[in-house]
C-alpha cells in the first residue's frame, strides 16, 4: 500500500488499466471465462469496522480508490469473484510495532489460500468478504512474532503521508454461509 501511495501513477496503472486490459482480453477471447478479483478492505472507509459486502464504498486512500475502480471494472463481465482482503505472511512480519487501537480482520495467507479453492470448487460468482475475526494489529501479529513491540495507530500514522485505517474489520458472514463455516 505505501508504495501505491507514493508512485500513484504506477498503482493507477497496475490496478486499473491492467484490469481494463484483462476485462478486453476476456470479452475477445471467452466471456464465460472466470476473473478472480483480489480487492482490499481498503475499499471501506476503515473507521468503524464490521463491513459487509453491501456497506458504502468509501476509500481513506488512493490505493482503496484504485481498488474501487477495478472492482467496478470488473463487474462489466458476466463470470467473476471479487475477493475482498486483508492478507499477511506470518513469516514476513518485516515491521518491529503494530498497533493495539487498529483493527482489522486480516487473514494469514495460507489461510486465504485455502478459502479460495474452496469458493472456487463451489462456484462463487460476486463480491464476498474474505477475512478473519476482528482483532488488533498488535494482538494477531504477536501470535507469530513474539518480539512485535506495542503502539498506537497514531504513532504510525504520524510516520506516513496517507492515511491508515483505524477500524477495517470486515462481516465475513457471507463467507461462512457460502463455506458453511461455523467460525
Amino acid at each position: 500500500m505505501k508504495e501505491c501511495e507514493k508512485k500513484k501513477l504506477k498503482a493507477f496503472n497496475i490496478n486499473v488499466i491492467g484490469t481494463l486490459n484483462l476485462l478486453k482480453s476476456i470479452n475477445k477471447i471467452n466471456q464465460n471465462i472466470k476473473l478472480v478479483h483480489i480487492s482490499s478492505d481498503a475499499v471501506y472507509f476503515s473507521n468503524k469496522g464490521n463491513y459487509s459486502e453491501r456497506s458504502e464504498l468509501r476509500p481513506y486512500n488512493f490505493y482503496g480508490f484504485t481498488k474501487i475502480l477495478s472492482e467496478k471494472i470488473i463487474l462489466n463481465l458476466k463470470n467473476y469473484m471479487i475477493i475482498r482482503t486483508r492478507f499477511f505472511d506470518k513469516n514476513k512480519i518485516l515491521f518491529s510495532h503494530s498497533a493495539t487501537d487498529s483493527f482489522s480482520s486480516s487473514i494469514e495467507i495460507n489461510h486465504l489460500v485455502k478459502n479460495l479453492k474452496k469458493l472456487i470448487n463451489k462456484n462463487y460468482k460476486g463480491v464476498i468478504n474474505v477475512g478473519g475475526k476482528r482483532i488488533s494489529d498488535y494482538n494477531l501479529y504477536k501470535k507469530f512474532k513474539k518480539n512485535i513491540k506495542k503502539c498506537k495507530q497514531s504513532d504510525i500514522q504520524k510516520e506516513l503521508e496517507f492515511k491508515i485505517s483505524k477500524d477495517a474489520s470486515m462481516n465475513c458472514k457471507l463467507l461462512n454461509k457460502v463455506l458453511n463455516d461455523k467460525r
